[in-house]
């Protein structure tokens, strides 16, 4: 049901240049050297009068927040604490600022322009992002897809919102905090500007809603609107408030997605940054890098000061993403920086450009989204043309879950359509084209396999036995198994298979756990793989009788695979491993990242 329309433009199309470098006057960032003592982290804090030294993030243990006390001024502070051994980088906390066809009744008023494309119906624009060519294809996107919104908050009980908002699934409101993330409560995401777990405060919270509305606002639903992704997940990252925030708790927003990614595996493609503002920030481009190492793209507003970002730098937009956080080089850039382009495919005047610092285009002017009170807006400016790009990720993951994000940033990249208004101003002089990109992300067929599979099912000349404990060795499906002794916790047993494959290459690696002998609950198989050893867990005991899949793996042409009892498991004299038989399987290429 539509409460509300208005029509705004975005906070950072307001901001004005002058406020570029604004920061806090109380407080600045520093960075310790990783091999840095805890004598030389207080000496160097200690060298200015302070009130409180934090930690900006959990996975950025080097990175601390320094409140001055009254009367110290930044600048003094960042000469007195750079001086200091021990110290990598002082900065000031800058300010920055917000930069099938549907039954949706928006979508088919003609208005919903930024969806559109040229063949679409019963309405068309050939400069829109042509999201809508996708969903006629039934390309809509996927919940199993994450999407973090870096921005202010989200009216996640918006009813075009609510399918899409994620809901924690490792915390409760108990007061604890139960996923060990240094965040109580986080049950729908995290608001660090007010430091709660309230990712939506008040109206004012229009642009972070408008934003998420735009990359996954549920389609198909015969309300309101329809955003890139009718399903996706959205994790709001709220750090922006009404007159803005600081780079500090950028950095906090950023890790806190990266932590869900690299900690519980949440496939989490991009995050959106539709904001801009500050000087550089190495603390910011630490951050960034650190997503990037985790396979997350960081798609951002180039801004909306109408100028050149190649002669005149705006962050975050201008950051090169292609080292590692710990500063050696990746091999691609993480970062996707967006122009904002008109209904008739012009650059809007007021969004920034650069041939080298600006990617591509995306339409951002009068785009009509999701807004605060369960209502609807249009906004304009590159704020709304980052989420066209954000959502273009997400729906390409969701149709090759195995891309990993830089090959995504590669396909966005590479279909975008060419527009006049962008030659020699971007990167591309493309702008995104979403019907051509859900063409090239949907994977080929699966070749067949050019090698032969090894199945291993007699292991006498495989089998091999270290240290004492083993008990028996039959050949062949009758089983090959051992038991530990209570109390030799300290020793390791190892079983092995030694295959010989017809040649090196890429292999689905599974072992066959026997119908008896298989008690053990931790058994730990070891794959020897051409880059190291990986580690797989699996429980025996639930597993008797069956294939065992222990994933896919660049092996050499003599590979081996262990099992082995050291798996910190308490023992017992009943508790047994068991070998049984391998199989490897050639397959066409590397796993998901």
């Amino acid at each position: 049901m539509i409460t509300s329309l208005v029509t705004a433009v975005s906070p950072s199309a307001a901001m004005a240049s002058g406020a570029r470098h604004s920061h806090a006057e109380d407080r600045v960032i520093v960075g310790f050297d990783a091999d840095a003592s805890r004598r030389e982290r207080r000496r160097a804090t200690a060298s200015v009068s302070v009130a409180s030294v934090d930690g900006v993030s959990v996975i950025a243990p080097d990175v601390a927040l320094v409140d001055l006390a009254p009367g110290q001024s930044v600048p003094r502070a960042i000469r007195k604490i750079k001086a200091q051994p021990g110290v990598a980088f002082v900065e000031p906390d800058y300010l920055v600022q917000a930069a099938a066809s549907p039954d949706d009744p928006w979508y088919g008023s003609g208005k919903h322009w930024g969806m559109y494309g040229g063949a679409t119906s019963p309405h068309a624009n050939r400069f829109g992002s042509g999201a809508g060519e996708a969903w006629a294809r039934g390309h809509v996107g996927a919940s199993s897809v994450f999407v973090g919104i870096i921005d202010e908050g989200v009216q996640v009980s918006h009813p075009d919102l609510a399918p899409n908002a994620w809901r924690n699934p490792w915390e409760s409101v108990n007061g604890i905090d139960d996923d060990g993330n240094g965040y109580v409560d986080d049950i729908k995401g995290w608001d660090f500007y007010h430091d709660d777990a309230s990712v939506y405060d008040s109206v004012a919270d229009d642009h972070g809603t408008h934003v998420a509305g735009i990359i996954g606002a549920r389609g198909g639903n015969g309300i309101g609107v329809a955003g890139v992704n009718w399903r996706v997940t959205l994790i709001p990252a709220k750090f922006l408030g009404p007159k803005g925030g600081y780079v500090s708790g950028a950095v906090r927003a950023i890790d806190y997605i990266t932590d869900l990614k690299t900690r519980h595996g949440l496939d989490i493609i991009a995050t959106n940054n539709s904001w801009t503002g500050g000087g550089y920030s190495q603390a910011l481009a630490d951050a960034i890098d650190r997503a990037g190492d985790a396979g997350i793209l960081f798609v951002v507003a180039a801004g909306n000061d109408g100028r050149d970002i190649d002669a005149a730098p705006a962050y975050p937009a201008s950051h090169e993403c292609v080292t590692h956080a710990d500063g050696t080089p990746r091999g691609w850039d993480c970062l996707v920086s967006v122009a904002n382009i008109e209904s008739d495919g012009d650059r809007h005047p007021d969004s920034d450009w650069g041939a080298v610092g600006v990617d591509m285009g995306a339409p951002g002017t009068d785009i009509i989204s999701t807004h605060p009170d369960d209502g609807y807006a249009f906004l304009s400016g590159t704020s709304m043309a980052a989420p066209h790009v954000t959502g273009a990720a997400a729906l390409c993951a969701s149709l090759d879950p195995s891309l990993s994000a830089r090959q995504v940033r590669g396909l966005i990249l590479g279909t975008g359509a060419p527009t006049g208004s962008l030659s020699g101003r971007t990167v591309t002089g493309d702008r995104v084209d979403i019907g051509a990109l859900a063409t090239a992300c949907v994977p080929p067929p699966t070749p067949p396999p050019s090698a032969r599979a090894v199945l291993i099912d007699d292991l006498d000349e495989e089998f091999r036995r270290y240290g004492p404990g083993w008990a028996e060795g039959f050949s062949g499906f009758s089983g090959h198994h051992f038991w530990l002794p209570a109390r030799e916790k300290a020793r390791a047993h190892y079983g092995a298979w030694k295959p010989v494959l017809e040649r090196a290459g890429w292999y689905a690696v599974a072992v066959r756990i026997p119908v008896a002998h298989a008690t053990s609950r931790r058994a730990a198989y070891r794959v020897k793989t051409i880059t190291g050893w990986v580690t797989r867990m699996r429980n025996q005991k639930k597993r008797q009788g069956t294939w065992v899949g222990l994933g896919i793996h660049h092996l050499a042409a003599t590979p081996i695979v262990q099992l082995s009892d050291k798996t910190g498991e308490a023992v017992s004299l009943g508790r047994r491993l068991a070998f049984d038989a391998a199989r490897f399987v050639p397959v066409a290429g590397p796993p998901q990242d």
